[in-house]
């Protein structure tokens, strides 16, 4: 066994966890952060998904940090100050590739790491935990447990809460228990956020298309929510404030899908597929055993992969004309 002793133990290495490791150690702590994947970042970097957030954010509504964050990405760019929008993508004012992010992160926390008050170890997940009371003594990770005065669990899943007995509730609340009229009579804690496989795709004439059709196909191509305007894999859905149906385009007019989250621009343009249309919403990760996550996790993916597979074969032409050759070059970057 391998033990660890700090002030701060920050568990997931994600968006949230980086920015409170940063904080923490600028106020002087000595913290130690743990990440499951082999990059910190979360959405910006593993998840590879632009950040969404107000259309003021280049003027106020965000933390001076992550002014800072996003000042940086910009100059890898060559962008100066505030201005400029590296992937063109309409989601966001600073789409970019992921690991641009990535290495923005890493310079960020490059002086805290070097002066020994952050420690960040990544390829880990929480095991165990020992617990006292309403106090958490330790976190362990397989073999190596690691002690700390304060515990944040900045995980994608809330890990820490079933490990520590920490009362929480998933889902949807009842009336009963927020007074919140618009709230449903009966609790219901299946009623969660869907999840996406996210896949980039940019155009590529030098390789044989489509993909091979996934073995799922004929099942998520006939697949109808009962509140879609049509078929889940389509470019019909529904506006998610307003219920409404409408029509989305791949390229071209606004609100086109391409461009939604587009990361890279230029002649070899590259967007990240997180579209309503590979949202997997039939089951939820929280809460769940590990057989039935992978599970569900792979159902994600062949959606994603169902989805390519349309765009490559039988997508309509926005003109109304034949199936769109040129969707056939799309492809899923060897990177």
């Amino acid at each position: 066994m391998l033990f660890m002793r700090t002030d701060v133990l920050i568990v997931g290495g994600g968006t949230g966890g980086t920015a409170a490791a940063l904080a923490a150690a600028e106020a002087g702590a000595k913290v130690v952060m743990t990440e499951p994947t082999s990059l910190i970042g979360g959405q910006l970097t593993s998840q590879a998904v632009p950040p969404d957030e107000h259309p003021w954010i280049e003027s106020f509504g965000r933390t001076g940090r992550y002014a800072e964050y996003r000042r940086r990405v910009r100059a890898k760019y060559g962008m100066p100050g505030h201005i400029g929008n590296p992937g063109g993508g309409w989601v966001s004012s600073l789409c970019h590739e992921p690991l641009v992010g990535h290495d923005v992160l890493q310079d960020m926390i490059v002086p805290y790491v070097a002066d020994g008050r952050l420690t960040v170890l990544t390829g880990i997940s929480p095991t165990a935990a020992d617990v006292e009371g309403d106090r958490i003594r330790s976190v362990s990770f397989g073999e190596l447990t690691i002690e700390a005065t304060y515990f944040l669990d900045a995980t994608e899943l809330g890990d820490l809460l079933p490990l520590t007995g920490t009362e929480y509730v998933v889902g949807a609340e009842s009336r009963r228990d927020t007074g919140e009229e618009g709230a449903p009579d009966v609790a219901d804690p299946y009623d969660v956020q869907g999840f996406t496989w996210c896949m980039i795709l940019s155009d590529d004439e030098t390789r044989e298309w489509p993909y091979e059709k996934p073995a799922g196909y004929d099942r998520w191509r006939k697949f109808q929510p009962d509140f879609w305007p049509g078929p889940l894999i389509g470019f019909e859905d529904v506006h998610p404030i307003t219920l409404q149906h409408r029509h989305l385009p791949l390229y071209g007019a606004f609100p086109s899908l391409f461009e939604y989250r587009q990361i890279v621009a230029g002649e070899r343009p590259a967007t990240v597929v997180n579209w309503p249309m590979n949202d997997y919403f039939l089951g939820r990760v929280i809460d769940e055993d590990a057989e039935t996550v992978a599970n569900r996790e792979a159902e994600a993916r062949e959606l994603s992969l169902c989805l390519l597979h349309w765009l490559q074969t039988e997508a309509p032409r926005h003109d109304g004309g034949s199936f769109l050759a040129a969707l056939s070059q799309l492809r899923l970057p060897d990177a």
